[in-house]
């Protein structure tokens, strides 16, 4: 396997306190080195902190001051968060929690998802900020389910960028190492259980996004199949490629997820696959999987050696399981028509937006200030162009490509690829001072795995399997075929098994405050 390493522009990557002056949260506790009393659940997942609740172990209002603990003990150092929640919360656990299966437990939700009472700002100029007074039928499940939301987490501005970091609160960064990126749009989330705060967050995944900030931080990122979940969305419906999930430190809490907010309806797109558990040591596979190994996604840019690594030893735990893998050729698919495709989704939302803004201030979008640069540029590129025509356009392509994703993966089970062509980059990678016609080809090259699913609506994840000698995390990307999900958390459950992850620990976590 040869190593061709993508071009990405490389800015001057910024150390010690430089690194730290790109937060600009105004929201972030000061740094501490101890929780008060100690801080006896690190290594307890959200079942497993649910069942210490139920048990009377622990009260829910005691989880809750915890967790606040290890926010205020990180999150100067990580600037993760965009809202706290406190208050809401504290009034929750007194209230009650109900019997769900995550009663008790705190949850941080991405700065992209309704919810009743909770400010949300997409990560954008204080003019697009609002606070819903009704939650999304996903939103009601997972507090149904007894999940507390105790915060919310960093996002770069509308998701325009694949790394944390916006104006108005600044840079996300790295808990392995603050002078490297999360990648995004879910950094916040991904940082946030990385680190610590929770052991599970929301997040959405419009083409990698939990995957890529999953793989960047040593954690689990699961997004499932198109359809599989009831809507996120504020007007009830399924966004064409952004699919809500959720970032952990285990399978088990990620199947939990699933199986909470999955659609039962007599309308749902698939068969309901309920929780999926591991039903046995080792995991929940019966049989053996073909396994095809794709190292060229969309446009077959190259992998430099740390991820071609980090394949090596995925291909080699498969195969030690007794799986089979074999190399597959390029998808045949045009990477600049389907990129296109793709980038016109994003842009269709535009025009309405800038609609909006106009309407409102009665000035021209570009001249009211409340874009970035990075976003006025891409909004630029929106002017004159049919929305619902882009859209339909989208839909259409987006229909072949199932197909033709299809047609390739036809002789196999699943899916492996890299879940990004580098390791963790410089936290500067892309800038919100720089435009869209600067960004859009590195842009491209960065999400050259992770799109494909989001375009397929296939379900996907990324395995945290492997670390650098340096210590870098790198995961493992898996796909299966539309409605699937059931058997990838079935591998899923194998290799945590095999190759455990949730002991591992990034320098800037719960366990450094615990010592």
């Amino acid at each position: 396997m040869k190593s061709s390493s993508p071009s990405f522009p490389r800015r001057t990557v910024l150390k010690g306190g430089a690194a730290l002056l790109l937060t600009g949260c105004g929201l972030r506790g000061g740094a501490s080195t101890s929780v008060g009393g100690g801080d006896p659940y690190i290594n307890d997942d959200a079942h497993a902190l649910a069942a210490r609740v139920r048990d009377r172990e622990v009260t829910a209002r005691e989880l809750l001051d915890l967790v606040i603990a290890r926010i205020e003990g990180l999150e100067g150092e990580l600037n993760a968060m965009t809202t706290r929640c406190f208050e809401r919360a504290r009034d929750r656990a007194l209230r009650g929690v109900g019997s769900g299966p995550f009663a008790g437990v705190p949850f941080l939700i991405k700065d992209m998802i309704d919810c009743a009472g909770v400010r949300r700002t997409d990560g954008a100029n204080a003019f697009f900020t609002r606070t819903p007074t009704r939650s999304p039928a996903l939103m009601m499940a997972l507090e149904n389910a007894g999940l507390n939301v105790v915060g919310v987490t960093n996002v770069p501005e509308f998701a325009t960028l694949p790394t944390t970091v916006n104006e108005r609160f600044g840079a996300t960064l790295n808990p392995w190492d603050v002078t490297r990126t999360p990648a995004g749009s879910s950094g916040g989330s991904a940082v946030s259980v990385a680190a610590g705060y929770v052991p599970l967050a929301h997040a959405t995944d419009g083409a990698g996004s939990i995957r890529l900030p999953a793989s960047y931080c040593g954690v689990f990122g699961f997004k499932p199949s198109r359809h599989r979940t009831v809507s996120g969305e504020a007007d009830g419906k399924h966004d064409l490629i952004k699919h809500h999930h959720a970032i952990s430190r285990s399978v088990r809490d990620s199947a939990g997820v699933l199986a909470i907010t999955e659609d039962r309806s007599s309308t749902a797109r698939y068969a309901s696959v309920g929780f999926v558990r591991r039903e046995r040591e080792g995991g929940a596979l019966r049989r053996p999987l073909r396994v095809g190994l794709d190292l060229n996604g969309l446009a077959a840019i190259g992998n430099d050696e740390d991820v071609l690594a980090a394949m090596a030893s995925t291909v080699g735990l498969l195969e030690g399981l007794g799986h089979e893998v074999i190399e597959m050729p390029r998808i045949p698919l045009d990477p600049t028509q389907t990129w296109e495709r793709v980038e016109d989704v994003f842009l269709s939302r535009l025009p309405p937006m800038i609609g909006m803004i106009e309407g409102a201030t009665g000035k021209d979008y570009r001249d009211v200030g409340v874009l970035s640069p990075f976003a006025l540029s891409f909004a630029a590129t929106a002017e004159g162009r049919d929305a619902k025509a882009m859209l339909s356009e989208s839909v259409a392509y987006f229909e072949r490509c199932e197909q033709v994703w299809e047609s390739w993966a036809s002789g196999v089970d699943v899916v492996l690829s890299p879940v990004q062509p580098t390791g963790p980059p410089p936290v500067d990678l892309f800038s919100v001072e720089s435009s869209w016609e600067a960004e859009s080809e590195s842009m491209r090259a960065f999400m050259n795995f992770t799109a494909m699913a989001n375009i397929t609506g296939a379900p996907a994840m990324s395995v945290p399997l492997h670390w650098t000698e340096e210590g870098w995390p790198i995961g493992s990307q898996f796909m299966a075929l539309p409605g699937r999900d059931r058997e990838l958390l079935e591998l899923a459950y194998q290799l945590e098994s095999a190759r455990p992850w949730r002991g591992r620990w990034a320098p800037i976590s719960v366990a450094r405050l615990r010592t």
